[in-house]
Protein backbone atom coordinates (compact mmCIF):
# COMPACT_ATOMS: atom_id res chain seq x y z
CA UNK A 1 0.00 0.00 0.00
CA UNK A 2 1.41 3.49 -0.74
CA UNK A 3 1.64 6.50 1.52
CA UNK A 4 1.20 10.00 0.52
CA UNK A 5 4.47 12.05 -0.42
CA UNK A 6 3.48 14.79 2.13
CA UNK A 7 2.02 15.67 5.29
CA UNK A 8 -1.66 16.73 5.83
CA UNK A 9 -1.84 20.29 6.15
CA UNK A 10 -3.26 20.70 8.84
CA UNK A 11 -1.34 18.48 10.64
CA UNK A 12 -2.55 16.88 13.85
CA UNK A 13 -6.34 18.56 13.46
CA UNK A 14 -6.97 16.39 10.82
CA UNK A 15 -5.93 12.61 12.68
CA UNK A 16 -3.13 11.40 14.32
CA UNK A 17 -1.66 9.81 11.27
CA UNK A 18 -0.53 12.73 9.09
CA UNK A 19 -0.88 10.79 5.80
CA UNK A 20 -3.98 9.83 5.96
CA UNK A 21 -6.67 10.97 3.21
CA UNK A 22 -10.29 11.97 4.01
CA UNK A 23 -10.37 9.42 6.88
CA UNK A 24 -9.74 6.99 4.26
CA UNK A 25 -12.82 7.08 2.64
CA UNK A 26 -11.74 8.96 -0.84
CA UNK A 27 -14.71 7.62 -2.78
CA UNK A 28 -17.21 9.26 -0.19
CA UNK A 29 -15.24 12.63 0.35
CA UNK A 30 -14.13 15.41 -1.32
CA UNK A 31 -11.13 17.86 0.39
CA UNK A 32 -9.97 19.42 -2.75
CA UNK A 33 -7.24 21.84 -0.94
CA UNK A 34 -6.62 19.37 1.88
CA UNK A 35 -8.12 21.54 4.75
CA UNK A 36 -11.05 20.20 6.01
CA UNK A 37 -11.38 19.74 9.43
CA UNK A 38 -13.65 17.24 10.65
CA UNK A 39 -16.51 15.31 8.37
CA UNK A 40 -19.30 16.97 7.04
CA UNK A 41 -22.46 14.56 5.84
CA UNK A 42 -25.52 15.37 4.02
CA UNK A 43 -28.54 13.79 5.89
CA UNK A 44 -30.79 15.25 3.13
CA UNK A 45 -31.37 16.62 -0.52
CA UNK A 46 -34.21 16.28 -2.71
CA UNK A 47 -36.78 18.68 -4.45
CA UNK A 48 -39.14 20.18 -2.14
CA UNK A 49 -42.08 18.24 -2.00
CA UNK A 50 -44.54 20.85 -3.19
CA UNK A 51 -47.76 21.80 -5.39
CA UNK A 52 -47.06 25.15 -5.52
CA UNK A 53 -43.51 26.02 -5.01
CA UNK A 54 -40.41 25.76 -6.39
CA UNK A 55 -37.52 24.49 -4.14
CA UNK A 56 -34.84 22.65 -2.69
CA UNK A 57 -34.43 20.78 0.84
CA UNK A 58 -31.31 20.24 2.53
CA UNK A 59 -30.05 18.71 6.16
CA UNK A 60 -26.07 19.43 6.31
CA UNK A 61 -24.45 17.68 9.39
CA UNK A 62 -20.55 18.33 10.67
CA UNK A 63 -18.69 16.37 13.47
CA UNK A 64 -15.33 17.26 14.33
CA UNK A 65 -12.28 14.89 13.65
CA UNK A 66 -12.08 11.95 15.50
CA UNK A 67 -8.75 12.81 17.08
CA UNK A 68 -10.62 15.38 19.24
CA UNK A 69 -12.40 12.51 20.77
CA UNK A 70 -11.18 12.09 24.42
CA UNK A 71 -9.40 15.49 25.19
CA UNK A 72 -10.45 17.41 27.80
CA UNK A 73 -12.47 20.16 26.77
CA UNK A 74 -10.09 23.06 27.56
CA UNK A 75 -7.36 21.88 25.11
CA UNK A 76 -9.87 21.66 22.10
CA UNK A 77 -8.71 24.33 19.36
CA UNK A 78 -12.67 25.15 19.33
CA UNK A 79 -15.14 25.57 21.98
CA UNK A 80 -18.27 25.84 19.84
CA UNK A 81 -19.04 25.64 15.87
CA UNK A 82 -22.01 26.73 13.69
CA UNK A 83 -22.63 26.62 10.30
CA UNK A 84 -23.18 30.10 8.27
CA UNK A 85 -24.13 30.71 5.02
CA UNK A 86 -24.34 32.89 1.78
CA UNK A 87 -26.83 32.81 -0.93
CA UNK A 88 -27.45 34.16 -4.67
CA UNK A 89 -31.14 33.62 -5.68
CA UNK A 90 -32.51 34.61 -9.57
CA UNK A 91 -36.12 34.39 -10.00
CA UNK A 92 -37.07 35.76 -13.65
CA UNK A 93 -41.19 35.49 -13.63
CA UNK A 94 -43.19 35.19 -16.53
CA UNK A 95 -44.57 38.80 -18.11
CA UNK A 96 -46.95 41.19 -15.84
CA UNK A 97 -46.63 38.54 -13.13
CA UNK A 98 -43.58 40.38 -11.13
CA UNK A 99 -40.62 42.10 -10.65
CA UNK A 100 -37.75 39.71 -11.77
CA UNK A 101 -35.29 39.34 -9.01
CA UNK A 102 -31.29 39.17 -8.74
CA UNK A 103 -29.96 39.10 -5.19
CA UNK A 104 -26.04 38.51 -6.08
CA UNK A 105 -24.50 37.12 -3.04
CA UNK A 106 -25.61 38.24 0.18
CA UNK A 107 -25.28 36.94 3.56
CA UNK A 108 -28.34 34.04 4.18
CA UNK A 109 -27.14 33.86 7.78
CA UNK A 110 -24.04 34.45 9.74
CA UNK A 111 -23.03 33.46 13.44
CA UNK A 112 -25.09 36.24 14.85
CA UNK A 113 -28.80 35.81 13.48
CA UNK A 114 -28.28 31.33 12.97
CA UNK A 115 -31.26 30.15 15.26
CA UNK A 116 -33.75 27.99 13.75
CA UNK A 117 -31.58 26.90 10.67
CA UNK A 118 -28.65 25.31 12.87
CA UNK A 119 -27.55 23.50 16.21
CA UNK A 120 -24.30 24.44 16.88
CA UNK A 121 -21.46 22.10 18.29
CA UNK A 122 -20.44 23.26 21.71
CA UNK A 123 -17.60 22.29 24.34
CA UNK A 124 -17.37 23.04 27.69
CA UNK A 125 -14.84 22.66 30.76
CA UNK A 126 -16.30 19.44 31.80
CA UNK A 127 -17.74 18.05 28.54
CA UNK A 128 -18.57 17.88 25.05
CA UNK A 129 -22.51 19.28 24.85
CA UNK A 130 -22.80 17.85 21.53
CA UNK A 131 -21.46 15.50 19.04
CA UNK A 132 -21.94 17.43 16.07
CA UNK A 133 -23.37 20.60 14.49
CA UNK A 134 -26.71 20.60 12.40
CA UNK A 135 -28.15 23.07 9.73
CA UNK A 136 -31.55 22.59 7.31
CA UNK A 137 -32.54 24.89 5.02
CA UNK A 138 -35.48 24.46 2.52
CA UNK A 139 -35.53 27.90 0.42
CA UNK A 140 -38.43 28.10 -2.08
CA UNK A 141 -40.43 30.42 -4.74
CA UNK A 142 -44.07 30.33 -5.06
CA UNK A 143 -46.53 30.09 -6.64
CA UNK A 144 -45.03 28.26 -9.31
CA UNK A 145 -47.09 29.15 -12.08
CA UNK A 146 -45.81 32.74 -12.04
CA UNK A 147 -42.14 31.94 -11.73
CA UNK A 148 -40.58 31.02 -15.67
CA UNK A 149 -37.25 30.06 -14.06
CA UNK A 150 -35.03 30.00 -10.73
CA UNK A 151 -31.74 29.37 -9.30
CA UNK A 152 -30.51 29.22 -5.99
CA UNK A 153 -26.52 28.32 -4.90
CA UNK A 154 -25.68 28.50 -1.39
CA UNK A 155 -22.15 28.30 -0.09
CA UNK A 156 -22.77 26.55 3.83
CA UNK A 157 -19.74 27.16 6.18
CA UNK A 158 -18.80 25.49 9.55
CA UNK A 159 -17.24 28.46 11.21
CA UNK A 160 -15.41 28.38 14.87
CA UNK A 161 -17.16 30.89 17.22
CA UNK A 162 -14.66 30.43 20.44
CA UNK A 163 -11.03 28.85 21.66
CA UNK A 164 -7.82 29.29 19.81
CA UNK A 165 -9.41 28.53 16.61
CA UNK A 166 -12.09 31.51 16.48
CA UNK A 167 -13.01 32.49 12.94
CA UNK A 168 -11.41 29.25 11.11
CA UNK A 169 -13.31 28.04 8.31
CA UNK A 170 -13.49 24.20 9.12
CA UNK A 171 -15.11 23.06 6.45
CA UNK A 172 -17.71 24.24 3.05
CA UNK A 173 -20.13 22.89 1.13
CA UNK A 174 -21.46 24.66 -2.10
CA UNK A 175 -25.10 23.69 -3.62
CA UNK A 176 -28.16 24.58 -5.96
CA UNK A 177 -31.42 24.21 -7.19
CA UNK A 178 -32.83 25.42 -10.06
CA UNK A 179 -36.92 25.28 -11.95
CA UNK A 180 -38.51 25.67 -14.81
CA UNK A 181 -41.78 26.61 -16.25
CA UNK A 182 -44.81 24.44 -14.83
CA UNK A 183 -45.63 22.76 -11.98
CA UNK A 184 -42.35 20.83 -10.45
CA UNK A 185 -44.40 17.54 -9.73
CA UNK A 186 -45.64 17.39 -13.34
CA UNK A 187 -42.62 16.73 -15.44
CA UNK A 188 -41.05 19.82 -14.86
CA UNK A 189 -38.47 19.07 -11.65
CA UNK A 190 -36.47 20.79 -9.44
CA UNK A 191 -32.85 20.13 -10.13
CA UNK A 192 -30.32 20.24 -7.29
CA UNK A 193 -27.86 19.03 -4.83
CA UNK A 194 -24.63 19.30 -3.35
CA UNK A 195 -21.73 20.67 -5.65
CA UNK A 196 -18.86 20.47 -3.57
CA UNK A 197 -17.90 19.52 0.01
CA UNK A 198 -14.06 20.79 1.04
Amino acid sequence: MGRWLSRDPIEERGGNNLFRFLDNDPQSKVDYFGLATGKVTVVESHQLNSLVAFGWVIKLRWTPPDSWKGWDSACLPCKKAVWVQDKYYEVDYHKWMGTDINTGWVKDWDETDYSGAVIPWIATVFSVISSDSTMFDAPEVSPFFKVKSVFFEAVSKVKCLEGRDKGKIYATVDWYYSGRDGRPDMGNPVHGGVITIR
